[in-house]
């Protein structure tokens, strides 16, 4: 492609990680909770999504889930 004045542009490749990109609304979940149950406004229990551990591998003292089932199927939020 050819730009004016045989500028080119750079880009800045970011590179983005898509683990725990759910955290900032569970930490703000959490937070509302805690403000209704300190101002007895309501009590919200979370249900945890049941899931199986099919396999797991043993390794430095830390323990990886290689593969995992969900038991059943979940309720909606």
């Amino acid at each position: 492609m050819q730009y004016p004045n045989n500028i080119k542009k750079k880009y800045n490749h970011i590179t983005v990680s898509h683990s725990n990109r759910g955290m900032s609304l569970e930490n703000l979940l959490n937070k509302t909770n805690e403000y209704y149950l300190e101002k007895d406004i309501a009590i919200i229990h979370k249900k945890p999504t049941p899931i199986g551990v099919a396999e797991v591998s043993y390794t430095n003292h830390k323990v990886l889930i290689n593969k995992a089932y969900f038991k059943e199927q979940s309720t909606p939020d």
